[in-house]
């Protein structure tokens, strides 16, 4: 586990290389800090190379990173070689239109789980951990949501930008193979499909509700597999790919967004 920062002339960058723990989180806070109170850059890049680590160390860093958000400063994200987990998450949480990864990277987002072959539970002590964990992928499921949500600029931005993404991986997808077959390939994500991205991006546009996209992404989470930087950007989950050109936000995102009611899991007609 390590953090390392390095100081540039325009913007700072954090390198976070190792599992993350409450140890990581602590020097994580104090290396922000560092770099916007000390060395006074408004904008800053998180570089992430982890396999993930603790719930509660997370939230600690996304604390922090919020703070500073409401103080104006940018913090834009980037993985290296892997992010899951925990670190997944901290790169989805980046400012919306500062998220990336390179075509290689290794990303994993997955539902929240107790590691370890030893743990051993009673059965009311298993149960009461099955609803804690649940609560905890609902809360950082609704974070997540709500985070796209504002910065895209509301539901309905968000909802087109990623039926735009889908758009452009069906076209270039069928422009790779013959076009004799008639309907253009989708490539399959995990479960999903692009076209099933699509349809559900089009029924947020359709419902004018946001929820069709929050449950594909429970869904995806679900599934605890591997995800390609592609498939991420198809979701949303970042905005470039930085060996794919092509692959790069189609709309200019509003960061500083105000709350879309839309956001709220209790929100009628749902």
């Amino acid at each position: 586990m390590s953090i390392s920062i390095h100081p540039s002339t325009h913007a700072g960058a954090l390198l976070l290389s190792g599992e993350i723990t409450e140890d990581m989180a602590l020097q994580f806070e104090s290396s922000i800090e560092l770099l916007f109170a000390y060395y006074r850059y408004d904008q800053i890049t998180v570089e992430i190379n982890s396999p993930g680590g603790q719930v509660t160390a997370l939230e600690h860093m996304l604390a922090s990173l919020e703070r500073w958000r409401g103080l104006g400063r940018q913090v834009g994200t980037k993985a290296c070689f892997r992010a899951g987990s925990a670190a997944a998450m901290l790169l989805a949480m980046g400012d919306i239109g500062s998220r990336s990864a390179s075509g290689s990277t290794s990303l994993l987002f997955h539902s929240a789980r107790i590691d370890g072959a030893n743990a051993m539970f009673t059965a009311s002590a298993a149960t009461s951990l099955g609803t804690l964990l649940q609560g905890k992928d609902l809360l950082h499921l609704e974070r997540l949501v709500g985070h796209q949500v504002r910065g895209f600029g509301g539901w309905h931005a968000l909802a087109a930008e990623g039926a735009a993404r889908c758009e452009h991986l069906i076209t270039r997808s069928g422009r790779r193979t013959s076009k004799s077959a008639g309907q253009p390939p989708v490539t399959p994500f995990g479960s999903l499909s692009l076209a099933t991205l699509a349809r559900s991006f089009g029924q947020c546009q359709e419902r004018q509700s946001i929820e069709p996209y929050r449950r594909m992404l429970s869904r995806r989470f679900a599934e605890d597999r591997a995800m390609s930087a592609t498939e991420a950007w198809a979701l949303c989950l970042i905005d470039s790919v930085l060996d794919r050109p092509d692959l790069q936000p189609s709309s200019k995102p509003l960061s500083t967004a105000p709350d879309d009611p839309a956001v709220s899991p209790m929100r009628p007609g749902m």
